[in-house]
């Protein structure tokens, strides 16, 4: 296997770093079709949400792939050699693997549980997919990780807690000040 994805998250980067990373949004520059430049990758992937920006690549020379995908990080988002080094991880083969199902099923997420995730993995599948970026590793791997993430909600507790950030704020006030109800909140 060379499997690598490298990226960076809300535990590694703070948000300002993420933003710069955040590709998905800009319309003259197609993420996953710039990784398929790279010669060493067969197949690739490309996540990104407020909490997280990721790249997913089988490889034919892993060691070489890292190289250039911290390059195309490095480049894109306009970080320097100490901001890049600092906040982004690495992950290969097992890891890599292990990694992508925790992300799927919300176990590495800023709010444990939280549903969004899964849509933001299957819709960055889906684009890597119209671009034509995944063969059968990424294509078997992806769809494993959605049934891992089906059978976490399903066979566990998770989304029994707060689910997003607002709700537990939300809670988190009402332990805090008991009764909402004829309060006023100010969000900034």
């Amino acid at each position: 296997m060379n499997i690598i994805l490298i990226g960076m998250n809300h535990k590694t980067a703070p948000l300002e770093i993420r933003e710069k990373l955040s590709l998905s949004c800009w319309k003259e520059l197609d993420p996953v079709s710039e990784l398929m430049k790279i010669t060493q990758v067969k197949e690739a992937m490309y996540l990104s949400t407020c909490n997280r920006v990721e790249v997913l690549a089988d490889t034919t020379d892993a060691a070489c792939a890292l190289t250039n995908l911290r390059s195309f990080i490095f480049n894109h988002g306009n970080l320097s050699t100490e901001e890049m080094e600092r906040c982004l991880y690495v992950h290969a083969d097992q890891e890599a693997v292990r990694h992508l199902f925790r992300v799927s099923s919300s176990l590495d997420s800023l709010v444990m549980g939280e549903p969004q995730i899964l849509g933001q993995v299957k819709d960055a599948y889906h684009r890597a997919v119209e671009n034509k970026a995944t063969g059968m590793v990424l294509n078997k791997l992806l769809h494993h990780a959605f049934r891992v993430a089906k059978r976490v909600r399903t066979e566990t507790a998770i989304a029994n807690n707060a689910v997003s950030v607002s709700y537990a704020a939300v809670e988190l006030a009402k332990k805090i000040f008991g009764n909402l109800q004829g309060k006023t909140v100010l969000l900034i």
